[in-house]
């Protein structure tokens, strides 16, 4: 270990058991750490690809509940130390963060800013009151504990994402890495009755406050050597994607890395003083030293969390003319020989794996989706043009700049609250900024699918309740969020007052006109039904956009059943609405005077297998649509399902 080697604090009521847990286990990690590997004429560790080294942090401390008087703590504490005074600094990662993450982001960076953390002498004993009310932190107040409707395992979860993206926009600043907090909750009541709740955190110090200043400066200043030898070596050049190959190498044959470090979440070798001071690292110590190079030299980068072969693991991503690549200078860096294997490359080659040439085994990287690590939220590299191989293929004053693509830099939503009745659906169309924007593509998501589900851009309310839409870019992952309320659509006898129960409508006949059929209802909270059967010998069909029971509900018509028209020898024309979402499975099949099929569509619609197999030869689809996008969309799905020879045409939908 080295002399910022930090102390051990896994949390817990008695930490220094916590603490002997971790020494005993040490041996036999470092056992493993010796065992031999496949041997390849260099250092042993330099055969594989190094995983587990990104470590959650420790776990974290309950301080318990604590009562307060409302008239005189209250007010101290709410007044005096609630996010400490301080503004947080906030980068370009705790823009990718949840509402929760960033206010426990803001929390850490207000707290030590205002060194609002018990000092390195008193760290890792039993706290005292009087230490705790000296450096408690308020960071949430409500009717309500932020902690426990969060729950414990949840929280850490949060707590670990806000930090990682904190330290990730800091790596200056070693104390936010270095501080690890408690916490808990104080009751304020009135009268006997609880009338407000406050939670606080109560960091602890991995350093004194001179060993923090000391390994700042220090990395300060072993950045700016880096950078100037970067510069006298020749590797800066105009175009941003060579300077970078120029600097992976540079950084890869200048750190190590740190196997002895790896037991240790407070050691120093997980920060970029580890990288750029000492030369010796692992994973995130790599990542951000690598991220303040190249943000040195004007040059975008980030630092991705995730894991690697299954194991905690930091990499990065970079911008080059308006694209993100993934770069992995861990995985690449040894110091007998610079790898490239992970360099620039796109989120799809990260997750599928790439051969490691140095044992030549597949290496996945993933970007974990709800685990303690932040990277399943923040930009994917899509970036195809600055390979390794095309840059030193290619002569240096013949390399083509990736000019001309425009790329994402917001999205917005013409509505942020929309209210519903069930059964009822909307479209959500995003607008990108600038309008010009070369990916335009976006994901839908509901927050509870109970309330509103998503098909597509289109989404449908299913039962009364509120859910929050979050629509996410393509490119840059910008998100912009579109807040619902569902209303039920109430039964007719009981807006009337009717004090008989509602009735359980389970299918609903229609007995004339084009819509002529058998509807199943598919909940009777939903007030939707899929068209069942065709009961009619109409040769022109308009399937309705609602039907309405006997007692007045109405329903929305959102499916078309498998094979509901099958075989049908009288059918030649027939309309389908735009409340359709999905068209079932040998719907028209052998249907051989069919004709004319028009589809409406506000979003993408569902075809099912075989769906139009067996129409007639000559037939004309006419698809509606927002956007000629969709339409390309429902036409690929409609030649899958047998309807491959057939004419085309795209209409603007009314």
């Amino acid at each position: 270990m080295n002399k910022y080697s930090g102390f051990i604090n896994i949390g817990g009521n008695d930490k220094k058991c916590g603490a002997m847990v971790r020494l005993l286990l040490l041996p036999i990690f470092i056992v493993f750490l010796m065992l031999p590997v496949c041997g390849s004429g260099i250092k042993a560790y330099a055969s594989f690809a190094e995983t587990g080294d990104l470590l959650d942090g420790p776990q974290i401390e309950f301080l318990g509940k604590q009562s307060a008087d409302i008239s005189d703590d209250a007010q101290v504490l709410k007044n005096g130390v609630l996010l400490g005074g301080y503004a947080s600094s906030r980068g370009d990662h705790y823009k990718y963060l949840s509402d929760d993450e960033k206010l426990l982001y803001d929390a850490l960076y207000g707290a030590v800013s205002a060194k609002k953390y018990v000092p390195y002498e008193l760290a890792n004993t039993t706290l005292s009151d009087d230490t705790i009310k000296k450096y408690e932190y308020i960071f949430y107040t409500g009717t309500s504990s932020f902690y426990e409707s969060k729950g414990r395992s949840e929280f850490y979860k949060i707590y670990n994402r806000a930090k990682q993206a904190c330290v990730f926009d800091h790596p200056d600043k070693v104390e936010l890495y270095m501080c690890w907090p408690s916490v808990g909750t104080y009751y304020y009541y009135e009268d006997e009755v609880i009338v407000s709740k406050a939670d606080y955190m109560v960091f602890e110090a991995g350093y004194d406050d001179t060993k923090f200043a000391g390994i700042n400066a220090q990395t300060k200043s072993a950045l700016n050597t880096m950078v100037s030898d970067i510069r006298t070596n020749g590797f800066v050049n105009a175009n941003n994607a060579v300077t970078e190959l120029g600097v992976h190498d540079y950084y890869c044959s200048k750190v190590d890395y740190d196997h002895d470090a790896t037991s240790s979440y407070y050691s120093i070798a997980h920060t970029a003083w580890g990288a750029l001071y000492s030369n010796k690292a692992v994973c995130d110590g790599y990542s951000l030293g690598y991220e303040m190079i190249l943000d040195a030299l004007d040059i975008e980068a980030m630092v991705i969390a995730g894991q690697g072969n299954g194991g905690g693991h930091a990499w990065n991503i970079v911008k080059l003319d308006g694209r993100w690549y993934e770069v992995d200078t861990t995985w690449d860096g040894q110091t007998s020989k610079v790898y490239h294997d992970f360099f620039n490359r796109t989120t799809a080659d990260f997750e599928a794996g790439i051969i490691f040439s140095g044992n030549n085994k597949k290496q996945v990287h993933l970007r974990v989706e709800n685990a303690n690590y932040s990277g399943y939220r923040m930009p994917v590299a899509l970036g195809t043009h600055y390979t390794y191989e095309y840059l030193t293929t290619t002569g240096q004053s013949e390399i083509v700049r990736d000019t001309g693509y425009v790329e994402v830099l917001g999205i917005s939503l013409p509505k942020t609250n929309v209210s519903l009745t069930t059964g009822e659906s909307y479209v959500v169309s995003p607008v990108f900024a600038p309008e010009n924007a070369n990916n335009q593509k976006f994901t839908v998501k509901s927050s509870n699918a109970n309330v509103v589900t998503v098909n597509g851009n289109t989404i449908t309310a299913r039962q009364a309740g509120t859910a929050t839409i979050t629509v996410t870019s393509d490119e840059n992952r910008i998100n912009a969020y579109l807040y619902v309320t569902v209303n039920a659509v109430l039964d007719k006898a009981a807006v009337s007052g009717n004090e008989e129960e509602k009735h359980d409508v389970t299918a609903i006949d229609v007995l004339t006109g084009n819509g002529q059929g058998i509807y199943k209802v598919k909940s009777g909270v939903s007030k939707e039904v899929i068209y069942e059967k065709n009961t009619g010998s109409s040769k022109k069909v308009v399937i309705p956009a609602s039907v309405t029971d006997e007692y007045g509900n109405t329903y929305a018509v959102t499916e078309i059943a498998a094979s509901a028209f099958k075989n049908n020898k009288d059918i030649k024309s027939v309309e389908i609405p735009s409340t359709v979402s999905k068209i079932g499975k040998n719907c028209f099949k052998k249907c051989k005077n069919l004709k004319k099929i028009t589809i409406k569509t506000k979003g993408d619609v569902s075809v099912g297998k075989g769906a139009f197999s067996g129409i007639n030869k000559k037939a004309k689809i006419v698809i509606e649509a927002k956007k000629k996008k969709t339409f390309n969309l429902v036409v690929n799905k409609c030649k899958k399902s047998g309807a491959k020879n057939v004419v085309y045409r795209y209409a603007k939908i009314k």
